[in-house]
């Protein structure tokens, strides 16, 4: 004779015609009792049978397949309402629009996922700068890789070495409120916005004068497909750069632009003569470097070649 459905806790063994208890099945599947009594109550698994006199519940072997199920659709992120659904429908077209929809959801993650790991590394990058970085206000050569960027034109004046830093570093904060407006409107990432620069045409250095004409950002694959068509690439070659940790002088004159025509003066002493756009690379900024409001630390990049030299 087969051993009968014995202790109320459940833990006997099952009988010879494959009834098991819940605690039976719970063990059998590496699930907890009150897993089993979730998936009766949201109708995905209920008992082969209940005894009526003390409400025992009772399955079989063959119910692992469902327990099998929903760890599957667990594990790729459906809730127990879609299982439910999905066991209720017996559709496979049904289950397949389920899954579609998990994989577009997972899809789109990873791209929230890709992008913050890309802030994160630039953030961190940052941080590696601004700790090692070499003495300010200290020109030097140094190859400079390309860069991808998204290009924001700007409508500015030229500087001369007399502007006022604190009126134009106004008129700077008012072009970074375009720029987000323009990736708002845009429907890019706002994730886009950040350590933004900006650049000085060749053709407006070369006549030593320094109009901001562009504000730019980095930009990478992690940022999505949407802005690849606006992306360019600012060229690599040898740049005389400086390091820059103040937008200001001390009396006052905006930094950026007053030592920007001493490099160009400087140039043209030894010889050498401007072979592409300037760029100024922001490296931090804001209070989380502990910069005072719009503050800074920035590489100053002019592209150089010998003069005569061809090509760019």
């Amino acid at each position: 004779m087969g051993r009968a459905c014995g202790s109320a806790d459940g833990s006997e063994a099952s009988d010879d015609r494959g009834w098991l208890r819940i605690g039976q099945m719970a063990r059998l599947n590496s699930v907890s009792e009150k897993a089993l009594r979730v998936y009766q109550a949201r109708g995905i698994l209920t008992p082969a049978k209940t005894n009526a006199e003390t409400g025992y519940r009772y399955y079989t072997l063959d119910q692992c397949a469902t327990l099998d199920m929903v760890n599957q659709l667990q594990a790729i992120g459906l809730t127990l309402d879609q299982i439910a659904d999905i066991a209720a429908a017996g559709d496979v077209e049904h289950l397949r629009a389920c899954v579609e929809g998990r994989i577009d959801a997972l899809d789109a993650r990873a791209r929230q996922i890709a992008m913050a790991r890309q802030l994160a590394q630039d953030l961190l990058d940052s941080c590696d700068v601004y700790l090692k970085k070499p003495p300010c206000n200290t020109p030097r050569l140094e190859y400079v890789p390309p860069r991808t960027i998204l290009r924001f034109p700007l409508d500015h004046p030229a500087n001369d070495a007399n502007v006022d830093g604190h009126a134009y570093m106004a008129s700077w904060e008012r072009d970074l409120r375009e720029v987000k407006r323009r990736i708002l409107e845009r429907g890019w990432p706002l994730a886009l916005f950040r350590n933004v620069g900006c650049l000085v045409e060749r053709d407006d250095l070369v006549a030593h004068r320094i109009r901001y004409g562009s504000a730019w950002v980095t930009v990478t694959p992690a940022f999505g497909e949407a802005v690849r068509p606006y992306v360019e690439t600012i060229p690599g070659g040898v740049c005389v750069t400086e390091y820059v940790d103040s937008i200001y002088l001390s009396d006052g004159r905006e930094r950026e632009t007053v030592e920007l025509l001493r490099l160009l003066d400087a140039c043209e002493r030894r010889g050498l003569e401007v072979a592409g756009d300037y760029a100024g690379e922001v490296i931090a900024d804001g209070p989380a470097f502990c910069f005072d409001g719009r503050q800074m630390l920035f590489r100053m990049c002019l592209p150089v070649r010998v003069a005569g030299q061809q090509g760019a």
